[in-house]
């Protein structure tokens, strides 16, 4: 059944001549194979509509009784007093699919889907596909994908992928005979998965079809010696190990496989039926950027110690050299976050959260010292940031402590040499966290 957006169905109870005027007028009585199942067949196939409104007269035999009119949203049809067949009238204008429009008609004996009729007259019919581009019934492909069949046809697949080269990480886009999507189906990519695109084709009479990647370059086959890309390859491995016989389906990997980078997979699937024209349906996936390096701010407390001489006053006049010590305390550093793996914020993976080391400078004097160390992060871009603090020391310059000093500073070199180590933590701040908030 077609979903009509926003579009609302007025049920309106309509007589002589009005009933006469419908656009279509729809048959429901008992099923001739079954009488027990409602059946709805075309009784007078009418025009479509030029005013956005469609009007659906339902003729009821067999003492059915009608009791609701199903679209988008649902809304009670009353059997009109007088006993004539009750009119569906439906707001067609805001309709973006024209080319069909599918009732299903809720009786006493069940519910049934009345035939498709054309709902405007000032459009076009959708294109149909060319005989041959699609299977008969889409429903039954789809049935066969989400059973233990096309499980065990995927798997089939994937073995002769690795055999082939395919990597294990690679991703399978399967489409219907159709050329639409077979659920389930990603909307977005993470950048630089292999991405293989797999038919379900009928195995009987099935078009030839091939895949024409417009805005992501291929850069390794997945396909057999020999093979331009344009057939479809492999198939389901031969018999249905569940029924012993050659199955109504199977998949078929079409082109090479691909790599792209952040932005956007477009390609277009096209199937030739024969001798028939081409048939061409436009697919587009986004593509997630992938992160591997960020600038990263730290705001924390580091515990060493530094180790300082000073002057100090003596007694009978005169300063000596005594030692000093004191904390580093509170500090803002800059630096830098490599994320091991690479870190997409939309599908983060576990090491992401664990592995993300780093190094960093005090931001007021960064030639000083630094922290070596790694965050850990719940959603990304904002960080438990820890390590391992070190700084130069302080060495005495041709004087000793005790020693008496005629006056000025204490003669003394900063060196690695006297390098002194603590300990950090903070909080992290990355210049990717507008993007892992965006991705949330």
């Amino acid at each position: 059944m077609r979903c009509l957006g926003s579009s609302v169905v007025v049920l309106g109870l309509l007589g002589g001549i009005a009933a006469a005027d419908a656009n279509y007028t729809m048959a429901i009585g008992v099923s001739k194979t079954d009488p027990t199942r409602p059946a709805c067949d075309l009784a007078a196939d009418g025009k479509p509509s030029r005013t956005g409104s469609l009007q659906v007269r339902f003729t009821l035999k067999d003492q059915v009784t009608l009791s609701s009119v199903t679209t988008a949203p649902s809304v009670p049809v009353v059997q009109p007093p007088d006993g004539t067949d009750p009119v569906a009238t439906i707001d067609v204008k805001s309709m973006k699919d024209t080319d069909a429009l599918t009732l299903t008609a809720v009786t006493d004996k069940g519910p049934v889907d009345c035939p498709s009729v054309r709902a405007l007259a000032d459009r076009a019919p959708a294109p149909q596909p060319a005989a041959g581009a699609a299977a008969p019934d889409d429903r039954a492909a789809s049935r066969w994908w989400l059973s233990d069949h096309g499980a065990s046809a995927l798997d089939a697949l994937k073995r002769r992928g690795k055999q082939r080269g395919l990597p294990d990480d690679a991703r399978f886009l399967v489409y219907l005979p159709s050329g639409q999507p077979a659920f389930p189906t990603p909307t977005s990519l993470r950048e630089g998965t292999p991405v293989q695109i797999v038919m379900i084709q009928p195995v009987q009479g099935g078009p030839t079809v091939a895949v024409t990647t417009k805005s992501c370059a291929a850069f390794k086959a997945f396909r057999v010696a020999g093979d331009d890309g344009t057939t479809k390859q492999g198939g389901d491995g031969g018999l249905d190990p569940a029924t012993a016989v050659r199955p109504e389906y199977e998949l078929a990997a079409v082109g090479p496989y691909l790599r792209c980078g952040a932005g956007s997979l477009a390609y277009d699937l096209t199937f030739k039926p024969g001798a028939a024209d081409a048939v061409t349906v436009a697919h587009t996936l986004e593509v997630r950027p992938e992160y591997s390096f960020a600038l990263l701010t730290t705001l924390g407390f580091d515990s060493t110690i530094s180790h300082d001489f000073q002057a100090v006053p003596a007694m009978g006049g005169g300063s000596t050299v005594a030692a000093k010590h004191d904390r580093v305390g509170p500090s803002i550093l800059i630096g830098g976050q490599w994320m091991v793996g690479g870190v997409d914020y939309t599908d983060m993976r576990w090491y992401n959260y664990l592995l993300n080391p780093f190094i960093a400078f005090d931001a007021a004097s960064p030639l000083t010292g630094f922290v070596v160390g790694d965050t850990l992060t719940i959603r990304g871009g904002i960080s438990l940031a820890f390590g391992l603090a070190a700084h130069r020391g302080t060495r005495l310059k041709g004087v000793q402590l005790g020693d008496a000093l005629s006056g000025g500073d204490v003669p003394k070199d900063d060196t690695w040499h006297e390098q002194r180590l603590g300990f950090f933590i903070g909080a992290a701040f990355d210049s990717k966290v507008f993007e892992a908030l965006k991705a949330h």
